[in-house]
């Protein structure tokens, strides 16, 4: 059965403006697994690292001068701010960092995936730099991911019917159709089984099928 497919990626691009500086934050997004879906939508937290090295050499407590984060999801026709955190007090919450503070920390955004499709994943930080002024770095780490939509009962049984010479339309094809998707669970499971559970999920329908092909005429 053919599969919606939803690749995320995240490129790895570095843009720096305002003042020049040695050592701009590090933003990292962690890889992004593989994930099919049944139906949307569906929860994924979104994680990564930021490190921020003193000038005056590695593993000087200095991340804590971020002055702003932001995490936005895009699929190049709308874009969704998944976090957004302002000042160095409001981020050193967030991190709890009061009072303390690191060169590392992790970061995470609850992203709700409405559909499938092509998104890109870009986190931005500032942070003050030797000139007590705001410089910018934007990292976009690739990590390619699928998501799929797992299919449901009905495309199952519509396949199966039509392997067995079963006119698409016909009264008995919409018949079996419509037991097949009354006798689906709330989340598109099967006798149980769940739709991304492919091979005994499509094994349970096509029994139903096989047993309701005579009632349904």
């Amino acid at each position: 059965m053919n599969k919606k497919l939803l690749f995320v990626g995240v490129l790895l691009s570095a843009i720096v403006t305002g003042t020049a500086f040695a050592n701009p934050p590090i933003i990292t997004v962690d890889e992004i697994p593989d994930m099919e879906f049944a139906t949307f939508p569906q929860a994924y937290t979104v994680t990564g690292f930021v490190t921020h090295d003193s000038a005056t050499g590695p593993g000087t407590k200095n991340v804590c001068r971020l002055t702003f984060f932001e995490v936005i999801v895009g699929n190049g026709t709308a874009t969704t701010t998944l976090l957004s955190l302002t000042g160095t007090t409001t981020i050193s919450t967030y991190f709890g960092w009061l009072p303390d503070c690191f060169e590392t920390d992790t970061w995470s955004a609850d992203w709700s995936i409405l559909a499938p499709g092509i998104y890109t994943v870009v986190v931005t930080a500032k942070h003050m730099g030797a000139s007590d002024t705001d410089d910018e770095v934007t990292l976009i780490t690739e990590t390619p991911v699928v998501i799929a939509l797992c299919p449901a009962a009905p495309s199952y049984a519509a396949h199966y019917l039509q392997e067995l010479g079963v006119k698409s339309g016909s009264k008995l094809y919409k018949n079996v159709v419509s037991l097949v998707a009354k006798h689906m669970g709330p989340t598109t499971d099967f006798d149980g089984i769940a739709a991304c559970d492919e091979i005994p999920y499509e094994v349970a329908v096509r029994a139903f099928v096989d047993a309701n092909r005579t009632i349904a005429k």
